[in-house]
């Protein structure tokens, strides 16, 4: 698998449950989403972000790692767009407590 995660991400996957299905609010780049699909840990993502550079990037990985059919780029403004049949597993990480308390 190419795609490597920091510590802290790791971390974060570990406390991904199987078969989950996941939005990751904040993807930045889409390396969470893309290694749990690489790895076979989840049934699907959507990889969300607030701007569309940081999305536009993400999007490339998904491309790049062929992972198109499981991991979906969305641009949102934190849950806004996303209903509770879209997911049920949300991360929320690499962001200020303020603006994680704001969305939550």
């Amino acid at each position: 698998m190419s795609v490597r995660l920091s510590p802290r991400l790791q971390a974060i996957a570990s406390l991904v449950p199987p078969g989950a299905r996941l939005i990751d609010v904040g993807t930045d780049h889409g390396l969470l989403p893309v290694w749990l699909a690489l790895s076979g840990r989840i049934r699907h993502a959507w990889a969300s972000e607030l701007r569309p550079g940081p999305l536009q990037g993400a999007a490339k990985l998904i491309r790049e790692e062929g992972v198109e059919e499981l991991v979906f780029p969305r641009l949102a403004d934190g849950l806004e767009g996303f209903s509770p049949s879209d997911g049920d597993t949300i991360v929320i990480a690499g962001m200020g407590g303020d603006a994680i308390a704001g969305i939550l």
